[in-house]
């Protein structure tokens, strides 16, 4: 099963990325990294997906961490 994100595929393609190894971090009500490539990269285990956009691959993940959880995680850190 693959997992497309809409929203951080916008933000991908508006932040304008130039070619293969750049990425693109969305972070809303979800953390959702992608990453351009020229390879296919899937892994069912780590959540990791591909998308096909123009000539390369968009990498990104399904297993998508919390914001509150994530702001949490930093809080608890920071106090201590």
């Amino acid at each position: 099963m693959h997992v497309l994100h809409a929203d951080s595929t916008s933000a991908f393609i508006a932040a304008g990325v130039q070619g293969p190894g750049e990425a693109v971090t969305s972070l809303g009500s979800t953390f959702a990294p992608k990453l351009l490539s020229k390879t296919r990269v899937d892994n069912a285990f780590y959540g990791v997906y591909s998308q096909r956009i123009g000539d390369s691959w968009l990498v990104g993940m399904s297993r998508i961490i919390s914001c509150s959880h994530l702001f949490a995680t930093l809080l608890t850190h920071m106090m201590v």
